[in-house]
């Protein structure tokens, strides 16, 4: 049989067939599992001036109509409460907010299969409500193994339109009380999910620190204990990227949850991070509902030219780099800095020079076997792009110039996106094209596209911030804003250097304030340090093995995290995870 050559540009390969007979049905078995917290502290009440409506609990409800009684004529007359003011604890706005997407999803989608999971002292696995709770306490909640194995063996859950009373009843029932086991409630909610299709998905809905049994993150003052929070909630996304398995953070304002390590699972993910009022906790889940996964187990290599290499955090100057992305939604975005080697000598021109770093950027289409890059994602072909199918990449042009690398007017890029569908079906798809080059400056920066510049920026400096680094970043935005600026001015592009300085401009200013926040509160700038100092003996691992080895380069990294993470508020560590999801277009 002759060898198989792709004769297109784009081309898609079967490694292996759908795992549903009937891909139709595949939605019936995605999971949705709500994770609650159950804690003590989510008794805590906000008041709201006047008469504010929330889902209530339906039985409630019913005894209101027999006495006649309006919501707020019960506070005032049984709770003996203010008028013109509503209690809301957190978890009664909790349960309101979830009872909210239990009605929408039995009308819009009557074929999820969905389950509660809450959270305190124990873990109690609650499922769908139609069969018995199964509770997990004391020295379970300690190993990792049996906490999963739980949840592998707990009962599926019934779809939505068969469930939802029952839901709703088993969701008024919860009472709060007692720690934050939260977890051993991930380990738990994630083998649930992982009975579903690709794509299913776990909410985390908490308001403090996890502070028993695995995972805890309440008394982590000591680097051992910091690394091996961290090191543990990176297992938890890998173990959740491998099952296919989206997790999303919501955390309640009021109260710290270490958003820092936290929302690690949901950047690993490709899930949401979001801190709210209790009052918005509604909107909350909208936002992390509103875009599905498309694709799960998804990973990329991306090969350029041997004289260009790309700039990737901790990796030497390759020109290819390999990304473990797993789960992506049409809204999913990647990029990638990339230069010419020192060594490779240009023809020589009187007028300009070849400027490096044009940035490229993967979006994947809605159409899990359609998972389209962006324009500006290139690679090789044998003919010359049209300028539609090229867009214009920062640094890059439609329009050849002189000979620039190796005598070519064209350089190649692939890219290989390996994934499994929505219907478990699992391909390859390579995208083959080549891009023009040009040795002239003016040329490239007329053509440039800010929006994908913007993008790269802005994600690439939130990540390094997460890692505990503040300088570098700021430096980045600066840098490249100067340039942003010049292109502005020189070609009327003054509405797009606006709309790039607004963003990027925000995340500057939000980085030197905590750079002034750790001199305020320590005398220096922690982040600054490059993790090499010994002043504050950080031994890690010393006295307990972490999850997995970390090389050298990796530990004093993670010194560097430490350092800056005494200063990473809640607030400002969801901003970042927000900033590296959100799309800028």
């Amino acid at each position: 049989m002759p060898e198989e050559i792709p004769k297109e540009n784009d081309v898609t390969f079967m490694l292996s067939p759908p795992t549903a007979t009937d891909p139709s049905k595949s939605s019936s078995q995605s999971m949705l599992i709500f994770c609650v917290d159950t804690s003590g502290s989510m008794a805590a009440t906000t008041e709201i001036p006047g008469n504010y409506q929330l889902k209530e609990d339906p039985a409630l409800e019913e005894l209101l109509k027999e006495l006649g009684l309006t919501r707020q004529e019960y506070q005032q007359q049984l709770l003996h409460m203010r008028p013109s003011v509503t209690y809301l604890s957190r978890l009664k706005s909790l349960q309101s907010a979830v009872q909210s997407q239990i009605d929408q999803l039995t009308t819009t989608n009557p074929d999820k299969r969905v389950a509660i999971v809450t959270f305190n002292n124990e873990v109690s696995l609650l499922g769908d409500g139609t069969k018995e709770a199964l509770i997990l306490a004391g020295d379970k909640l300690y190993e990792e193994e049996r906490l999963f194995d739980a949840g592998v063996t707990f009962q599926t859950p019934d779809i939505i339109k068969n469930t939802n009373q029952k839901l709703s009843q088993t969701l008024w029932s919860l009472k709060d009380s007692g720690q934050t086991a939260l977890g051993p409630a991930l380990v738990c909610a994630i083998a649930m999910a992982s009975k579903g299709t690709a794509g299913s998905q776990v909410i985390i809905c908490t308001d403090g620190l996890a502070n028993i049994g695995v995972g805890q993150l309440e008394d982590i003052s000591t680097p051992d204990k910091l690394m091996e929070a961290q090191l543990y909630y990176e297992h938890i996304a890998e173990l959740a990227n491998e099952k296919g398995v989206t997790i999303s953070v919501l955390t309640i304002s009021g109260a710290e949850c270490r958003i820092l390590e936290l929302g690690q699972v949901a950047d690993k993910t490709n899930g949401e991070v979001e801190r709210v009022n209790p009052v918005d906790l509604m909107d909350g889940f909208s936002s992390i509902l509103a875009k599905p996964i498309l694709a799960t187990n998804v990973s990329i290599r991306l090969t350029l030219h041997s004289k260009l290499y790309l700039r990737e955090p901790g990796q030497s100057d390759n020109s290819w780099v390999e990304r473990n992305v797993g789960n992506v939604t049409e809204d999913s975005e990647l990029t990638f800095e990339y230069g010419i080697r020192k060594s490779q000598k240009l023809e020589p021109t009187p007028t300009s020079k070849l400027e490096p770093t044009p940035t490229s950027k993967l979006e994947p289409t809605p159409e899990p076997m359609d998972l389209e890059p962006a324009a500006e994602t290139t690679v090789p072909t044998d003919t010359e792009p049209k300028p539609k199918e090229l867009g214009a990449t920062a640094g890059v042009t439609r329009k050849t110039a002189a000979l620039a690398i190796d005598g070519k007017e064209h350089l190649p890029f692939q890219l290989q996106i390996s994934y499994r569908a929505r219907d478990g079906s699992k391909c390859l798809r390579v995208i083959t094209q080549a891009m023009p080059v040009t040795k002239d400056r003016e040329e490239a920066e007329k053509t440039s596209n800010l929006g994908v510049l913007q993008t790269h920026v802005i994600k690439s400096t939130a990540d390094m911030a997460l890692r505990g680094d503040f300088s570098n970043p700021r430096l980045k935005c600066l840098s490249n804003q100067k340039m942003v600026y010049r292109i502005g001015n020189k070609f009327d592009r003054k509405n797009e250097y606006r709309a790039w300085s607004s963003n990027v401009a925000h995340t500057e200013n939000t980085l030197f304030s905590a750079q002034k926040q750790e001199e305020v509160s320590y005398g220096r700038r922690l982040s600054a340090s490059d993790g090499s100092d010994s002043d504050d003996d950080m031994e890690i691992g010393a006295n307990k093995e972490p999850v997995k080895k970390l090389t050298k380069s990796a530990k004093k990294a993670k010194k560097v995290q430490m350092r800056a993470s005494s200063t990473m508020s809640d607030t400002f560590s969801t901003n970042l995870y927000k900033a590296k999801k959100k799309a800028y277009k």
